[in-house]
C-alpha cells in the first residue's frame, strides 16, 4: 500500500493502479479495511488515468459496500466526491450527476472540503447562468476547511486580484504555501543544496506572491516570489515577464535583460513584454533599441497610450543624448519626434494632456538651444502645429507686443523657424502643462521650475523692462517650487543661479542647500565654485571645483573652472594643462 501510494502521489497512475489490484488480490474481497481501500484507490487511478467512462461503475460499486458500513463518513464522502470527478470527466449530461455526486459527499460528510471545490468549479463552469457569487463562497469554505486545497485557493486569490484586493490574494496565497518551508520558500537558507531542493507545489500561490509585492513596490521580495515559481514551472512566460519587470524597478537592469529575453523566447508575440523591455532598454540609455521595441508594441496595438508616451519620452532622452554628443542633426530628428508623437496624444489620449505638454515643453526647450536648425521647414511645420494646439488662454500672449510668442508666432507665420520661437513655444507648453495639474504640490513645483528655467533662457532675447519681469517671475516660481519640495537639489541649484549676480548671499545659500540634499552632485559644487570665483574668493573657489572633479572626473566644466583660478593665480602651464584635459571629457561645455 505504501508503495502504492508513492507512486500515486508522483501520478504515476498505471503503477498506482497495478499495486493496488495486487493488494486488493492479496487482502481478498472480504477485508473492508485493506481490500476495499485497495480497490477505491485503483479504480480513483483509473479515473485520473483517463479512463473515467470505463471505471465509473466501479467506483459505484465501492460506494455502495462503503454505504453499507458505519463510522465510514470521510470514506463515503471520498467516494462519492472521486465518483463526481470522474462525471465530470466524462462530460456532457454526466456533469449534472457530478453536482449530485458533490452533493451526496457534502450529506456524508458537511466538511469535506474538496467537495465544496468541485461544487465552484460547477457553479462557474457549467451552471446557467453562472454563479460568481456563489462559487467563491463554496471556495472560500473550502479553503476555510483545508489550506492545502490549491485549486480553491488559486480560484479564491484571482478572484480577489480582479478585484484588486491584494491583502486577501496574500492572505490566500501565504496560508497556501505554508505548508512548502514557509513564505521564504527556503530562499532563507543561502546553501545550493537546499534552493536546487526546493520545488513548489502550489507555484501559482508564489507567482500571486510576487503580483502582491510588486503592486506593493516591494521589489526584492517580489523577485524572490517569481524565482520560487520558477523552479516549479520554468516555461511560465508570465512569471518570467513578471520578474523581468521586478528587476526593472529594482535597477538590476542586466538580470531584466536576461529575463525579459526568456519571456520573448517564450511568447515572441506578446506585445507586454516588448514594452516592458524597451523600459529596461531605455533606462540603460539604450534609447535607439528602446525605441524600436515600442514601435514594435504600437505595430499591435496602434492606439495604446502608454507606448505612445514611452515613444515620445523616449525620443526626446535620444535627442538630449545626440545633442551632447554633437549629433546636432540627429538630435533635431529625435527632439521633433517626440513632439509629434506627444501632440498626437494631446488630442487622441486626453487624460495624457499634462504628460504630453511636458514632453512637448523639453524637447522645444532643448531645440530652443540652437540659434536656427539643420531642417528648418521641418521644424516649422511641428511648431506650427504646436501653435496651433495651445489652449486659448495660453496663445492669447501671442497678441502681446514684445513677448516672444507673439515674436514666434510672428516668425512662423512669414515661414521662419529659429530657436527663439521653439524656447518660445517651450514656455507656453509648460504653462498649459501647469495650468493643468494645479491639484498636485509635487507636480505643480516641477512644473513652476520648468516655466522659471525657461523664462531665464528668454530673457536674454526681450527688452530690459520685459526681462526684467520675466527674471522676477521665474524667481518667485523656483521660491515657490522649493517651498513645496524643499528636498529637490535641483530647484535650489537653480534658484542659485538665478541670484547669483544680485543677491550673493541667497545664491550661496541655495547651492549650500542643494549641495546638503544631494551631496554627490558635481553641478552644484561647480555652480558653488563659479560663484566664489566670480566674487574672488579663489581658494573657495579651487576647494568646489576639486570637490566636483572628485565626485564626476568627467564632468568638464569643473576642470575649466579650476583652470579659471589658475590663470588668475599666475599658474599659467597649468591652467594650459587643465583645458586642454576639459576638452577631451565631453562635446559640449
Amino acid at each position: 500500500m505504501a508503495r502504492a501510494m508513492v507512486y500515486q502521489y508522483a501520478q504515476n497512475w498505471k503503477n498506482a493502479e497495478t499495486i493496488y489490484q495486487r493488494v486488493q488480490a492479496i487482502a481478498g474481497s472480504d477485508d473492508v479495511e485493506d481490500g476495499l481501500e485497495a480497490r477505491e484507490q485503483a479504480a480513483w487511478c483509473a479515473i485520473q488515468d483517463g479512463r473515467a467512462a470505463e471505471t465509473a461503475d466501479e467506483m459505484r460499486e465501492v460506494i455502495d459496500a462503503l454505504d453499507a458500513l458505519e463510522q465510514k463518513e470521510y470514506q463515503q464522502a471520498r467516494a462519492w466526491w472521486r465518483l463526481g470527478k470522474a462525471y465530470w470527466d466524462i462530460a456532457g449530461e454526466k456533469r449534472n450527476e457530478a453536482y449530485n455526486c458533490w452533493i451526496t459527499a457534502l450529506k456524508r460528510l458537511n466538511s469535506f472540503a474538496p467537495a465544496f471545490t468541485s461544487l465552484g468549479i460547477h457553479y462557474l463552469e457549467c451552471a446557467s447562468p453562472p454563479d460568481p457569487a456563489r462559487a467563491s463562497k463554496c471556495f472560500q469554505k473550502a479553503f476555510e476547511l483545508d489550506p492545502r486545497e490549491g485549486e480553491a485557493a488559486r480560484r479564491l486569490a484571482e478572484g480577489f486580484a480582479e478585484e484588486k484586493e491584494w491583502d486577501l490574494v496574500e492572505v490566500v496565497a501565504s496560508r497556501t504555501i505554508a505548508g512548502e518551508g514557509g513564505v521564504t520558500g527556503g530562499m532563507d537558507d543561502t546553501s545550493t543544496s537546499n534552493k536546487r531542493q526546493y520545488l513548489p507545489t502550489n507555484a501559482w500561490a508564489w507567482k500571486a506572491m510576487g503580483v502582491v509585492e510588486l503592486n506593493r513596490g516591494n521589489y526584492t521580495q517580489a523577485i524572490q516570489a517569481f524565482q520560487v515559481t520558477l523552479r516549479g514551472e520554468e516555461e511560465d512566460f508570465e512569471s518570467w515577464l513578471r520578474l523581468g519587470e521586478a528587476y526593472v524597478h529594482a535597477g538590476r537592469h542586466v538580470a531584466a535583460l536576461k529575463a525579459l529575453d526568456r519571456a520573448q523566447e517564450l511568447n515572441p508575440d506578446d506585445w507586454s513584454c516588448k514594452f516592458v523591455k524597451g523600459d529596461a532598454l531605455r533606462r540603460v540609455y539604450q534609447f535607439d533599441n528602446a525605441i524600436e521595441y515600442f514601435r514594435s508594441v504600437l505595430a499591435i496595438k496602434p492606439d495604446d497610450p502608454g507606448a505612445r508616451i514611452a515613444l515620445a519620452g523616449t525620443s526626446l532622452d535620444l535627442g538630449k543624448a545626440q545633442r551632447l554628443s554633437g549629433y546636432i542633426g540627429r538630435a533635431e530628428e529625435s527632439l521633433k519626434l517626440a513632439v509629434d508623437t506627444a501632440l498626437a496624444m494631446i488630442t487622441d489620449a486626453p487624460g495624457f494632456k499634462a504628460m504630453s505638454w511636458k514632453i512637448i515643453g523639453d524637447a522645444l526647450y532643448e531645440l530652443g538651444r540652437r540659434s536656427s536648425f539643420g531642417r528648418p521647414q521641418s521644424i516649422h511645420q511641428t511648431l506650427v502645429a504646436v501653435e496651433n494646439t495651445l489652449p486659448s488662454d495660453i496663445a492669447m500672449d501671442a497678441g502681446k507686443t514684445g513677448h516672444p510668442l507673439a515674436n514666434a508666432s510672428n516668425e512662423l507665420a512669414q515661414g521662419t523657424a529659429e530657436g527663439d520661437s521653439a524656447a518660445a513655444l517651450a514656455l507656453a507648453a509648460y504653462q498649459a502643462r501647469m495650468s493643468l495639474i494645479e491639484s498636485s504640490a509635487d507636480a505643480h513645483a516641477g512644473a513652476a521650475y520648468d516655466v522659471a528655467v525657461t523664462l531665464k533662457q528668454l530673457a536674454s532675447s526681450v527688452d530690459e523692462e520685459l526681462k526684467e519681469t520675466f527674471l522676477k517671475e521665474a524667481i518667485d516660481l523656483l521660491k515657490k517650487a522649493v517651498r513645496a519640495e524643499p528636498t529637490n537639489s535641483i530647484y535650489w541649484n537653480a534658484l542659485g543661479v538665478l541670484r547669483a549676480f544680485d543677491n550673493v548671499k541667497l545664491a550661496q545659500h541655495s547651492f549650500i542647500m542643494s549641495i546638503e540634499v544631494d551631496n554627490k552632485s558635481p553641478i552644484a559644487w561647480t555652480n558653488l565654485g563659479l560663484l566664489y570665483l566670480n566674487n574672488e574668493d579663489l581658494e573657495l573657489a579651487n576647494h568646489a571645483f576639486y570637490r566636483a572633479q572628485t565626485l564626476d572626473p568627467d564632468y568638464s566644466l569643473a576642470w575649466v573652472g579650476q583652470a579659471i583660478v589658475a590663470t588668475k593665480n599666475e599658474h599659467l602651464a597649468e591652467a594650459r594643462a587643465l583645458l586642454e584635459h576639459s576638452i577631451t571629457l565631453s562635446a559640449a561645455i
